[in-house]
């Protein structure tokens, strides 16, 4: 058969073979059932949502790669690009919504692109994501939980060995917290933490330098309050600025903190130099905490956030995942910003692949402009899960149906009929072209007689 001026797909948009389905939907059922053993429950969103949800607090990687446009009603949109966000809207946008914590999984496709060139743009644009939320609960064990059964998943799914590589946003925090440093370099600090691990500390300190972070006299202070509070005001009433749960009046206080911090040089090479300590102790075993404990005692920094990672590790531990498989690194980062405190990652162990991951995002419900609400939860692509999965597909080939009389097919459509009803597949060949080849053929009489045949 051949077409004039064929229509061929978007480049790393990929389409599915009937093998790949079969595989997907064993795997996602099989995750299904483990997470309803668990006690969640399924949820579903739009593929199709406001683009806003997803700008409010998605971070560079993900709010750069959405496809994003303006539907016929006006309203600013984008392909669901991750779940998270989507299910939180869900969860508490619901006014029959049940009391939490909220249990829930979810599957479907998202989308991301990536320039040419760029980080990600070998990967397909559209792929499928599995993942779970634990939303509303404050005990830290509930972060044990999800960690835990993340793990367990695909654990569950594999022969291979894998790893469970945990990190603290707030272990790195506290440190700065600690010292007290101004709002812009704990955020800089904060921002740089892959850079800190990879290039070191001289490397982080003079890039401070080159963004003028030390130079007092580069924070202007010139400026007009109530042209700040028309502003502020002119924002909310074009629906802008309703992320955010502060006054205008708290806002203008916020920004009068910051434009009038100081920014010592000094304190912060101290707490680089001491983050940058923290991160390089990562490795397997409690012996990682003790040498963190000595650390931070040294700098006569609490170790509260150390005791508290160190109960949740246990938690951890105790809900099945073997110490041996538990890797603590301060310097895991995550591409998505909302994260707040645990996250981590899920890899093979013989060669580092990332299958999947997630974390703690306290402050999205927020920042979607909902009221605090403690939250955490994983993903994965759901392709990398099966490029490790030990799920077999049981296939089996159709029997073929002929009919001997050209004329006219109702008893092989009978035939055809009866095997379906007993759950036996089969095919009607009208035009006799279907490949033999290790097919049972079943030939029909034009009396309703039949004569097997299997070439």
């Amino acid at each position: 058969m051949q077409f004039l001026n064929p229509v061929n797909r978007l480049p790393n948009m990929e389409d599915t073979s009937s093998k790949l389905m079969k595989i997907n939907s064993s795997v996602v059922n099989h995750l299904t059932q483990l997470m309803e053993l668990n006690g969640y429950e399924s949820a579903d969103t739009p593929i199709i949502e406001k683009s806003d949800l997803f700008l409010r607090k998605s971070g560079g990687n993900i709010s750069s790669r959405l496809y994003q446009f303006t539907d016929p009603g006006g309203y600013d949109v984008c392909l669901r690009p991750e779940f998270t966000s989507a299910i939180t809207r869900s969860i508490l946008s619901k006014k029959d919504k049940k009391f939490p914590p909220f249990r829930l999984y979810y599957y479907g496709p998202v989308f991301r692109y990536s320039k040419p060139g760029e980080e990600f743009s070998d990967l397909p644009r559209q792929f499928n994501q599995f993942g779970a939320e634990l939303i509303g609960s404050n005990n830290f064990i509930a972060d044990s939980e999800i960690t835990s059964i993340a793990y367990k998943i695909i654990k569950n799914l594999t022969k291979y060995d894998l790893k469970l590589i945990i990190g603290n946003v707030n272990i790195i925090a506290s440190i700065a917290n600690y010292f007290d440093v101004s709002e812009r370099s704990k955020m800089y600090l904060l921002e740089s933490v892959q850079d800190i691990k990879t290039f070191g500390v001289n490397y982080v300190l003079n890039n401070a330098i080159k963004i003028g972070l030390f130079d007092n006299n580069k924070i202007s202070k010139d400026y007009d309050i109530n042209e700040i509070k028309i502003s502020i005001d002119n924002l909310k009433s074009k629906d802008l600025f309703n992320n955010t749960s502060r006054t205008t009046k708290e806002i203008i206080k916020r920004i009068n903190i910051k434009n009038n911090q100081s920014y010592d040089k000094k304190l912060f090479e101290k707490v680089l130099k001491i983050i940058y300590e923290t991160i390089l102790i990562n490795g397997n075993s409690d012996n990682v905490l003790e040498k963190i404990y000595t650390l931070w005692k040294k700098h006569k920094i609490p170790i509260n956030p150390i005791n508290d990672f160190y109960d949740y590790i246990k938690y951890v531990s105790i809900m099945g995942v073997p110490k041996k498989d538990i890797f603590i690194d301060f310097g895991l980062v995550k591409h998505v910003s909302y994260y707040s405190g645990i996250i981590f990652n899920v890899c093979s162990k013989n060669d580092n692949v990332i299958l999947g991951g997630g974390g703690r995002y306290d402050g999205l419900s927020r920042d979607l402009g909902f009221n605090d609400i403690a939250a955490r939860g994983f993903a994965f692509d759901l392709n990398k899960i099966i490029s490790v999965s030990d799920i077999k597909i049981k296939t089996s080939t159709p029997i073929v149906i002929r009919s001997m009389d050209k004329s006219d097919f109702s008893n092989a459509i009978k035939h055809s009929e009866d095997l379906k009803s007993k759950g036996i597949a089969c095919q009607i060949d009208y035009d006799e072209n279907i490949s033999d080849k290790g097919k049972k053929i079943i030939y029909v009489k034009p009396d309703g007689s039949i004569k097997e045949s299997k070439l």
